[in-house]
């Protein structure tokens, strides 16, 4: 239960920074997907790390691949894509 309210208070923002984050994207690249600055990718990864108790990006990417469902920014699901990306790297 506290895993669902963690991932409900992440806002509309974080959940795309995250979505990208899981399909492996750096800051760059997701800021540019998004139409963001770095910086501001910096601080939604920042919010995202007080919010989860995560201390790194490496945390972070475990914690979201956790979650029953992280809605992706353009349309698939995050979560699903992570996963079927690393299970074809095995």
């Amino acid at each position: 239960m506290a895993c669902i309210k963690r991932l409900l208070a992440i806002s509309p923002a974080e959940e795309r920074v995250l979505a990208l984050l899981l399909q492996g994207h750096g800051n760059r690249s997701i800021a540019s997907r998004l139409g963001l600055s770095p910086r501001t990718v910096e601080s939604h990864l920042a919010a995202m790390f007080q919010k989860t108790g995560c201390r790194n990006r490496s945390q972070l990417l475990l914690w979201g691949l956790s979650q029953p469902t992280v809605p992706a920014w353009n349309g698939t699901h995050a979560l699903a894509s992570a996963r079927g990306a690393v299970g074809n790297t095995r």
